[in-house]
């Protein structure tokens, strides 16, 4: 019954240590000139990012805003990467959609921090009783070896612009710190439902009631 005990503690401290969250700090600044009408569409669109990131931050951006009300696409519906489109042919597509804002973020930092802890030892102890009323009581030592924790953090600029007449609304500056092992790729998505969170507690995306 004892080592039971030990083993489901054991068990759920594997558990919360392998979750696996992000952290993301910064701060933005609205345009004066805002009109303070909150957008209910919107195309998003990363810059200068490895196919594979912008994918990743497109993709799941634009599902949070869909989750949260808004009509949104990813930028790649519009602009296929296979393709060349000079700023003003961009432009003109977006004035063609039918979509309010465009949200662009471009990843301009990444980095790996490394954190070494060394080896430690960790007394434990516990109690267990049996059906009749037996109870026993057992203490130790473990010793936890050394470990390296590697955890990514990218650093993004964001513009929030009206398309129709490319004004800039909204900027922000972000970085977001990701658990140990986590690639760049799920700190972008992870990055993408952060963002929409902070454009909607600065008012300038729709949130449905």
């Amino acid at each position: 019954m004892i080592m039971k005990l030990f083993l489901s503690l054991f068990s759920i401290g594997l558990l919360v240590a392998c979750t696996q969250t992000t952290i993301t700090d910064g701060g933005s600044f609205i345009d004066p000139g805002w009109n303070g009408v909150s957008t209910n569409s919107m195309v998003v669109e990363v810059q200068d990012a490895p196919l594979s990131e912008q994918r990743a931050i497109e993709s799941s951006t634009v599902a949070i805003l869909r989750e949260a009300g808004l009509r949104a696409e990813a930028s790649y519906a519009f602009f296929p990467p296979t393709r060349t489109f000079s700023p003003a042919q961009k432009q003109e597509r977006l004035r063609g959609s039918g979509y309010e804002t465009l949200l662009v973020i471009r990843p301009y930092d990444r980095d790996i921090i490394s954190h070494y802890s060394p080896p430690a030892t960790r007394p434990f102890g516990g109690a267990s009783y049996g059906s009749g009323g037996w109870g026993g009581v057992g203490f130790g030592v473990n010793f936890d070896r050394g470990y390296t924790t590697e955890e990514a953090i990218i650093r993004y600029h964001s513009d929030l612009y009206v398309i129709k007449d490319n004004h800039k609304i909204w900027t922000g500056d972000y970085a977001t710190r990701g658990g140990d092992g986590m690639s760049f790729d799920t700190v972008g998505k992870r990055f993408g439902k952060e963002l929409v969170t902070k454009l909607q507690k600065d008012g300038m995306i729709y949130s449905a009631p």
